[in-house]
């Protein structure tokens, strides 16, 4: 089983991957989200009382995530923008749809899921798969090319 801090550690790589495209003032709160969410989802077990707020943070993630594409389109190719947000969403859909390691929509029902060496490496292959579809979306960010234009 995939001990549950590389998905803490993602869920913060992930974070970090999503702030370099906002502005200064708003990376820490990203990567603070990004912290939260990881616990809360892989954590679940540990911290019940919190883990109900799981199925609410997955809207607030996807709108963040609609930021960082509307930033990415400010500098990028509009095409390529357009290209990843779609195979963000297909990813996502895809891997709700299929039951292929997509967070579970109740604490109880993530909780279980937490024990089950499929779900967990489905899940870790659902991480492998956004980060593939955001990466090129971020790369101008983290090379430093227009971040002051924003």
């Amino acid at each position: 089983m995939i001990p549950r801090i590389v998905f803490l550690i993602a869920h913060v790589g992930f974070s970090g991957m999503l702030a370099v495209s906002y502005p200064p003032k708003y990376r820490s709160a990203v990567l603070a989200f990004g912290i939260t969410q990881g616990i809360i989802e892989h954590y679940a077990d540990v911290f019940p009382s919190i883990a109900a707020a799981g199925p609410w943070l997955i809207p607030v993630a996807i709108g963040m995530l609609g930021m960082h594409y509307y930033y990415a389109a400010k500098i990028m190719d509009k095409v390529k923008v357009y290209t990843g947000l779609f195979f963000y969403f297909l990813v996502l859909f895809v891997s709700k749809g299929m039951e292929w390691g997509f967070p579970k929509d109740t604490a109880a029902e993530q909780i279980e899921a937490l024990t089950d060496e499929d779900y967990v490496l489905k899940h870790a292959c659902l991480h492998i798969a956004l980060v593939a579809v955001l990466g090129p979306t971020c790369m101008p960010f983290i090379m430093g090319k227009s971040v002051k234009k924003i």
